[in-house]
């Protein structure tokens, strides 16, 4: 206890102060605090590591500015880091430096030197820069167990119990860490840099489950398409998510497991079993570190968040209602057919487009629908727990992979005391629910049918989501494991059936534009600084512009894309950064009209 208070003293005497507004958002302020604060089962470091840890050219600990120069946000919290990087402890006692949702979902705005708190918004922050950092720091720490950096590190890290012998071993720990990432990220580095405020989701998730878990090293694949991060306020009630709508989001179900695939993406750790006395069509076990109930809690939680609004963010310009009237009017018959208005709460469904007919960068929608590799220890089984149905082949689209082990997370316990290794005991039989069920299956797939979702997005009101928790909370148990699975068996099967369904092809997602003027850069690439420059068609928009630390734009509505310290150079020319396409604003061809819809969009 007493290192792990000394380096936290460390990074707390460098902790930068900070002063920002957070905006009536439906959240309390406690409320914002457990959203950034609750781990969810990600593994990246070592806990007392990242504390101890210096930068990789210099004796400056990792986070003495907060994470400040990758963009992150001060939290003001006691544990010196920023919003959404926490301890995560697992149930196996481990203590690891995590990711939470917030890390990718919390951005600040200014305007004439005031700061907004963004809740729900995408992050402007580098995370791949991050990442990068955080393994060259590890490789030179573990150059040599000699070297002036190390022996710092182990002093941090060991405290009174250094020695010989546990700086030997801790030296031999942190070289294979390092090696082991620094292997992961030679396989994640795309030939374009992602910059601020993006990410390749997909190609990330895929790598690390495909890859990583299923120990198939050749299905990982750079990571060239990414996005931006998308604002969370709508998620909770749109039947189906991620830019491509391929994810279906219409039961507590389909929401868990679309954050379970999440936090496997941000390193939650995976183990895979398989008992030897069970037929191979059967599917392995698969622990995990995924913390199921505090995920259910989280998505209660931005269930609860609101569109930030442009009138309480009272240093900006008010907005012009006589211009906002008829940019109503041009909005309502250019724009509403595809991005619909939303009632908070309430369930809706959103428009898909085609990509031929929008028109924008094709490659985050081909590589959710098209990247495939060896499917590994899963060759042979049954796909998504579902008896006598399809197996999968040597090869296999990686969503399909991906998301069978997301499904199969949700339902083996997490890694614990009594279920601490691949080979341990006490793991739940996810072979012998399975098999139990095997003679009724085929009745019971066509039976099994979830109760239609309520009228409102917080599911604390599902009676199907405490269901589901109670589950959940019965499988931990052994005595009561395989019962709980039983059921979990036959809800889950629902899940797969309609993750399952083909889609008509590539497309890509309309969603509402409530709050829209938060969220720039525009387009699911990132590609469009400002909503006057999207009004716009595709060969007038910027070529190039800088992308980071948002200062609102109030007149073209975005962020001012001048350079600034820390900014980000976007390149339109780059693969994976095409600004092309969504040009339907196209018949709106005046000046005075354009001002009019931006006007309206401020309001949303």
């Amino acid at each position: 206890m007493e290192k792990r208070l000394f380096v936290l003293a460390i990074v707390l005497s460098s902790a930068t102060s900070f002063a920002q507004t957070s905006l009536p958002q439906n959240w309390t302020a406690s409320r914002r605090q457990q959203v950034y604060m609750t781990a969810q089962g990600s593994k990246l470091i070592p806990y007392e590591w990242a504390l101890a840890l210096e930068r990789p050219d210099d004796e400056t600990l990792f986070f003495a500015d907060n994470g400040k120069r990758f963009g992150f946000l001060p939290n003001g919290s006691s544990t010196g880091l920023p919003v959404g990087i926490v301890e995560d402890t697992n149930l196996d006692g481990s203590s690891h430096l995590g990711l939470t949702c917030a890390a990718c979902h919390t951005r600040d705005v200014h305007f004439n030197g005031t700061t907004y708190r963004i809740d729900g918004g995408g992050a402007d922050s580098d995370l791949f820069g991050f990442l990068a950092e955080l393994s060259r720091a590890t490789t030179a720490t573990s150059q040599s167990i000699s070297s002036p950096k190390f022996v710092r590190f182990a002093k941090r890290v060991l405290g009174a119990k250094d020695g010989p012998k546990a700086r030997a071993k801790l030296f031999s720990q942190l070289k294979t860490f390092a090696q082991g990432y620094a292997t992961m990220m030679v396989h994640s580095t795309p030939a374009t840099p992602w910059g601020r405020s993006r990410t390749d989701a997909f190609g990330m998730i895929f790598n690390r489950v495909t890859s990583i878990d299923l120990q198939v090293p050749t299905n990982s694949r750079k990571p060239d398409a990414p996005v931006s991060y998308p604002f969370l306020w709508d998620t909770s009630w749109l039947n189906k998510v991620q830019y491509d709508g391929g994810i279906p989001n219409e039961t507590i179900i389909d929401r868990l497991g679309r954050n379970v695939g999440e936090v496997l993406g941000v390193f939650a750790e995976v183990r895979i079993r398989r008992l030897k006395l069970v037929p191979k069509p059967v599917p392995p076990i698969m622990n995990s570190t995924a913390k199921r109930i505090d995920l259910l809690a989280l998505e209660d939680w931005w269930s609860e968040l609101r569109a930030p609004k442009w009138s309480d963010a009272t240093a900006l310009p008010p907005i012009d209602t006589t211009k906002l009237k008829r940019g109503q009017e041009l909005y309502n018959q250019n724009c509403l057919k595809c991005h619909a208005m939303v009632t908070p709460g309430k369930r809706q469904n959103v428009k898909l487009i085609a990509l031929n007919d929008v028109g924008t960068d094709p490659g985050m929608t081909k590589t959710a629908a098209t990247h495939s590799g060896k499917s590994g220890q899963l060759e042979g089984v049954w796909k998504n727990l579902i008896p006598f149905g399809k197996r999968f082949g040597p090869d296999a689209l990686l969503a399909e992979l991906t998301g069978h082990v997301g499904i199969s997370v949700i339902l083996t316990r997490e890694i614990s005391p009594s279920n601490p290794s691949p080979n341990g005991p006490g793991s739940t039989s996810l072979e012998a629910a399975t098999v139990a069920t095997l003679p009724a299956s085929r009745s019971a797939e066509a039976s099994g049918q979830e109760a239609a979702p309520p009228e409102t997005n917080n599911d604390r009101d599902d009676a199907e989501r405490n269901r589901v928790r109670a589950l959940l909370e019965q499988s931990r148990d052994p005595e009561k494991a395989t019962s709980a699975n039983d059921e979990l068996v036959v809800t889950l099967r629902s899940f797969a059936a309609r993750s399952a369904q083909e889609k008509a092809g590539l497309e890509y997602r309309a969603r509402p534009l409530d709050g829209i003027w938060a969220t720039a850069p525009y387009l699911h690439n990132g590609s469009v600084p400002t909503l006057a420059d999207l009004l716009k068609p595709a060969a007038q928009r910027p070529k190039t512009f800088f992308v980071g630390d948002c200062e609102i734009d109030p007149v073209n509505v975005g962020c001012v894309a001048t350079q600034r310290p820390g900014a980000f150079l976007f390149d339109t020319s780059k693969d994976g950064n095409l600004n092309k396409g969504h040009e339907y604003a196209g018949a709106i061809t005046s000046d005075e009209d354009r001002a009019a819809l931006l006007e309206y969009l401020k309001s949303l």
